[in-house]
């Protein structure tokens, strides 16, 4: 993705927070503030780099899923890469309010909200250019390798998804990858490096990775002979897997079938 050029949609700046508490415990990284998501036993010989979308570590969404996984034996760090920089949750809900929100006073009101995300989005995107976010993935891997009694996953959703594909290479540290709906992942080009076990899941009605793009994607990973697996998830949009209006059935269903990928993915790759 070009450094000089945001690379978002809509659907980026929008979505639904998840309603649950969180049941890990908060910490240190290395340096960096860190959401730690740990199995029943402590082990840590499956491990897990979440490296979220853009509304960041402390949004509850992001942490439940660490929880989901971490109640399925791996031991997650949700690291704050983003250094206290994520687009406030305040954001997300003037896009998509709860029920349980005030109503806004009308269209021009909503129209109005979504400029002043989406402006402020495109500033955010270059001040977190890949210049800035590699150094801070990589010395999270290097924190959590020297932490691990075993293999290393990541996953990551949206902006964090083209930096868990990429990471799917030798010489990252990561063994195996999912990248649920990327933003701004060039195909074929970010995939060249790419060796180890790498899953997608993709929304078909996706503006940043649609069906096209994972189908796209599926066959240049099977030219490669990289172990791969792309999900094609009907009727969901971006951000479905972490931001999804869980009110919905098939939105839910979809949310958790992706949920049910990665953690499926990383127990096969992970062992």
């Amino acid at each position: 993705m070009s450094e000089d050029k945001a690379a978002f949609c809509e659907n980026c700046v929008s979505g639904h927070l998840h309603s649950g508490t969180p049941s890990g415990t908060v910490g240190k990284l290395g340096d960096l503030d860190c959401y730690f998501a740990i199995p029943s036993d402590g082990s840590k010989k499956k491990s897990i780099l979440f490296i979220t979308d853009i509304f960041g570590w402390e949004v509850p969404n992001a942490r439940l899923l660490a929880d989901e996984y971490a109640k399925n034996g791996f031991y997650v760090y949700l690291p704050d890469l983003l250094k206290g920089d994520s687009l406030p949750i305040e954001l997300l809900k003037k896009i998509a309010p709860s029920e349980a929100d005030p109503p806004r006073e009308g269209i021009i009101t909503a129209i109005a909200d979504k400029t002043e995300v989406t402006a402020r989005l495109g500033a955010w995107m270059i001040k977190h250019r890949d210049a800035v976010t590699k150094p801070l993935i990589e010395y999270a891997i290097h924190n959590i390798r020297a932490n691990s009694d075993g293999k290393i996953g990541a996953v990551g959703f949206c902006w964090g998804g083209r930096h868990a594909a990429i990471l799917a290479a030798n010489g990252t540290g990561i063994d195996a990858s999912v990248a649920c709906h990327p933003s701004g992942l060039v195909v074929p080009d970010e995939l060249a490096e790419v060796t180890k076990p790498l899953a997608f899941a993709a929304g078909d009605i996706d503006d940043m990775f649609n069906a096209e793009a994972a189908q796209k994607t599926r066959e240049v990973l099977e030219k490669k002979g990289v172990v791969h697996e792309v999900k094609i998830y009907p009727k969901q949009v971006h951000g479905f897997a972490v931001r999804g209006d869980l009110s919905q059935r098939e939105i839910k269903e979809g949310k958790e079938a992706a949920t049910h990928q990665t953690i499926n993915w990383f127990k096969t790759h992970l062992a």
